[in-house]
């Protein structure tokens, strides 16, 4: 799922983009995003014209569901900086919510090169792969992002709904289950991404 955002204004680096987040910040929701983000969607923050601005505004975009023009901010943030592991994860994602699948693993495909080990963009290709109907490779993505994560709410939930697809009812039961322990509010934030 989308990575989270940087609290800090300040550029972290001479590219100035987020490309890594810590496992312990909350994944955003629409009205997190909202709330983050400055309602004003053309001003760019924190520093205007770097990867990590069009990134920033992008969690606008996505929160309000406008993903053409998530999209081309994550396009523009990655004209700026092709490494840019938060913006290739939140194209994945981006791109698997409007249904194109192959640019959406072709991204987290390149985000996985670069950072092997980010539980956000297995998170995200578990995602993808569960939108596709492609449930063992769901599964599979959703394991990985929670041996990272044991505690990802959106990977247990995600997790969950691909094994009761499956017909694992009782693993699903049991992940979506302690996927609400941590987080109540996951299966509505799954709903807004068609995940139900």
């Amino acid at each position: 799922m989308i990575a989270p955002l940087k609290t800090s204004t300040t550029p972290s680096s001479s590219t100035r983009c987020a490309t890594s987040a810590s496992a312990t910040e909350p994944l955003p929701t629409a009205s997190r995003v909202s709330a983050t983000v400055p309602s004003q969607t053309t001003e760019l923050s924190p520093t205007p014209g770097t990867a990590e601005a069009y990134v920033w505004r992008s969690h606008a975009y996505l929160g309000k569901r406008d993903y053409d023009r998530a999209m081309q901010d994550l396009g523009q943030a990655l004209k700026l900086d092709p490494r840019n592991v938060s913006a290739l994860n939140n194209s994945c994602h981006a791109q698997a919510i409007v249904g194109a699948f192959d640019k959406a693993l072709a991204f987290c495909n390149e985000a996985l090169r670069l950072q092997p080990n980010n539980a956000y963009v297995l998170d995200s290709r578990g995602f993808t792969y569960l939108k596709m109907g492609s449930l063992d490779d769901a599964i599979a993505a959703y394991d990985a992002a929670l041996r990272i994560d044991s505690k990802k709410a959106i990977s247990l939930y995600g997790r969950g709904m691909a094994k009761r697809l499956n017909g694992d009812t009782a693993g699903g039961d049991a992940d979506i289950a302690a996927a609400k322990a941590i987080r109540p509010t996951v299966a509505d934030e799954m709903t807004q991404f068609g995940v139900n």
